[in-house]
């Protein structure tokens, strides 16, 4: 049941995406993976806030799009985590997997 859960709101946030910012499919895929994971976690409509963030990655300004990830009221709530996902914008390499 948990996985089920787990993946039908994975399944919701990519539809979301899908509905909203179609071009996101364009992006590498660690940037798609950033997007689906913050979707999942704020729901599209706190995420749809991220216009800034959004304009940047359209224009494939990963750097850009990093710091209004950084710069928001979602990262210092969060915490290290925004700034995991934010660097994994920025750079696009994965976490390696130790």
């Amino acid at each position: 049941e948990r996985n089920l859960l787990l993946n039908g709101r994975i399944s919701d946030a990519m539809i979301d995406l899908d509905r909203n910012i179609p071009w996101w499919t364009e992006l590498d895929e660690v940037r798609r993976q950033v997007l689906v994971e913050l979707c999942y976690n704020m729901g599209w409509p706190k995420l749809s806030r991220f216009s800034k963030m959004f304009a940047a990655l359209h224009r494939r300004d990963y750097q850009v799009a990093a710091i209004e990830m950084r710069d928001s009221i979602w990262a210092r709530q969060v915490g290290q985590r925004a700034h995991t996902l934010a660097d994994l914008m920025q750079n696009g390499d994965p976490i390696p997997i130790a």
